[in-house]
């Protein structure tokens, strides 16, 4: 990622940063009691990332995460961490992310993290609505922002590459991908997104 880094400033550092604004939201988690809730979770991952941020980059992810935990810990009581509420919880994780930039570039972090919520929510919206199923739509709307990035910013195009921040976005997306795969023990399809919601709605 760092070797794609060529917006807004060519520093070959966004990769490195994303890795440090993960790593302070993952010491977070890992300080959080043992078997603390979802909601726990989500606002110790927000607030490491947030007090670890590093770079451009990291601060808008730490604003993404943050936008995500403010929706999850909406959640009712008892409540699992569906399709429809991922969905839900990232349109508010991608509106926090604009939010915070005060003049927001199409083609970056922010259009990928845009996609994501947008794909998610119509796949919230149709026959699987299982959360693999619009983990899965996230993860194919901001692959497809990191594709088209270079249409989008002349300096991407000059140079080749697409935009290190939407990359790195993408990649997190996918590593989320994985996670839920597995906790729907390796299964396919809407029985994989419906075991997966009932593993992550125990922890909430």
């Amino acid at each position: 990622i760092d070797s794609l880094n060529v917006f807004p400033v060519a520093d070959a550092d966004t990769g490195t940063n994303l890795w440090l604004t993960l790593q302070a939201a993952c010491t977070a988690v890992a300080s959080a009691r043992s078997r603390p809730s979802l909601r726990a979770l989500a606002l110790a991952a927000a607030r490491g990332a947030l007090m670890g941020a590093r770079g451009n980059s990291g601060v808008i992810f730490s604003q993404f995460l943050h936008g995500l935990a403010s929706h999850i810990v909406l959640l009712p009581r008892g409540a699992r961490l569906d399709g429809p509420a991922l969905a839900q919880a990232l349109e508010a994780a991608y509106q926090a992310a604009y939010a915070a930039v005060m003049r927001p570039v199409e083609g970056t972090i922010l259009t990928a993290g845009r996609e994501a919520a947008r794909c998610a929510t119509e796949a919230a919206q149709g026959s699987d609505r299982s959360l693999l199923a619009v983990v899965e739509a996230a993860v194919a709307g901001a692959g497809r922002a990191v594709r088209e990035s270079p249409g989008l910013l002349a300096p991407l195009a000059r140079a080749g590459v697409v935009d290190a921040g939407a990359e790195g976005l993408w990649l997190v997306l996918e590593a989320l991908r994985e996670v839920v795969r597995q906790a729907g023990e390796g299964a396919q399809g809407a029985e994989a997104g419906r075991r997966a919601d009932a593993r992550v709605g125990q922890a909430a």
